[in-house]
């Protein structure tokens, strides 16, 4: 195992245990965040890096990972702007033996789908051919789920990819 696997444990790990701290809620919130955060970025990224960016970026694959990058951004602020308003407006709820179980459940899927988004966009870059990368034990599963993904994405869309 690599630095980068221990990184992927790390990550999931730490969001199975804020998944029990938050609860089912705050993480469904999050997690609903992140979702639209990709459909939003995949389905208009293409029309921001044409509208917007074409004028300032020469590059086709860099305007469009800016372009989705910035949609995601800003999808994950606007989720996190609405977490805050529900947790105000929740109180001081007591967490729940269920509430706990089903935010553990979902802070783990909330860490495998960061990993997800990660290698989405690495493979954007070179990365992926990097022999760090290469010699992941888990990078390799997650590139599966990612070019699974890739297979609904319309071609000239998937062609800036390096899976």
């Amino acid at each position: 195992m690599t630095i980068v696997d221990f990184g992927i444990i790390t990550l999931i790990a730490v969001l199975l245990v804020l998944g029990v701290v938050w609860g089912f809620l705050r993480v469904t919130v999050i997690l609903a965040s992140w979702v639209s955060a990709i459909i939003i970025s995949l389905n208009f990224g293409p029309n921001l890096s044409a509208a917007v960016l074409k004028p300032l970026i020469d590059s086709a694959a860099l305007r469009l990972a800016i372009a989705m990058i910035i949609l995601f951004v800003i999808t994950l602020m606007l989720g996190a702007l609405v977490n805050f308003l529900l947790r105000q407006i929740a109180g001081k709820a007591g967490l729940t033996g269920l509430d706990r179980i089903l935010g553990l459940l979902l802070g783990t899927t909330l860490g495998v789908l960061i990993v997800l988004v990660a290698v989405f966009f690495a493979g954007l870059t070179p990365i992926p051919k990097y022999s760090w990368w290469q010699s992941s034990m888990l990078l390799g599963y997650f590139e599966i789920m990612v070019r699974w993904v890739l297979e609904f994405l319309p071609a000239d869309l998937a062609q800036f990819f390096s899976y």
